[in-house]
């Protein structure tokens, strides 16, 4: 059985998105539903100028399994992450399923980031200060399961492994009372008193 075999396909479903911001499906999909989540938000758009800067926020939940294996991954040390990272791509390759929505920056694949720490490895530089936090330099995992909001277009997108979530997402999305997100236009006039 080769690792495609195991790959489940991606079962999508649009609904409105009645001006939810990603912090807030991120909130009602995702928060405290796994170990691992992710929100890639845009900025609130602000003017017409420049609507493709601030278009799409995608949220994503627990890692996606194959073949057993939760699909995370943890890079090996400065020096191989780029290496690393041209494998894992030409490994995970795939097509994308026949339903998904061609327009969005996101149909499935690997989330993650690349820390400063990657700089030691496309360029020399002193090691003045080394970094004492925990996190790794680099980190990507696979979603079983996210969201794809299209402010511009004000839809939704949902993608699951598992088709019974959908029901359960729309569910979750319909019950949590909405909070409208109003942009400020100005930040609010601030009074100092002072009293000798």
């Amino acid at each position: 059985m080769s690792q495609m075999d195991d790959l489940q396909p991606w079962y999508w479903r649009s609904l409105p998105l009645e001006n939810r911001t990603g912090s807030q499906v991120f909130d009602c999909l995702f928060r405290n539903t796994s170990s691992i989540a992710t929100l890639l938000e845009s900025p609130y758009r602000t003017s017409q100028d420049q609507p493709a800067l601030s278009r799409f926020s995608i949220c994503a939940g627990m890692p996606r399994m194959r073949l057993g294996r939760t699909q995370m991954m943890w890079t090996p040390a400065v020096g191989e992450i780029l290496p690393f990272l041209r494998r894992l791509l030409n490994k995970n390759g795939e097509e994308g399923n026949l339903t998904t929505p061609s327009h969005l920056p996101f149909t499935g694949g690997w989330l993650g980031w690349l820390g400063y720490d990657l700089a030691w490895e496309i360029e020399q530089l002193p090691r003045t200060n080394p970094d004492s936090l925990p996190f790794p330099i680099a980190f990507w995992y696979e979603p079983a399961a996210f969201a794809v909001l299209d402010h511009i277009q004000q839809t939704l997108w949902l993608a699951v492994t598992d088709e019974a979530e959908l029901d359960q997402f729309q569910q979750r999305l319909e019950q949590a009372s909405p909070s409208p997100h109003l942009p400020i236009s100005s930040p609010p006039h601030l009074l100092s008193h002072v009293s000798s």
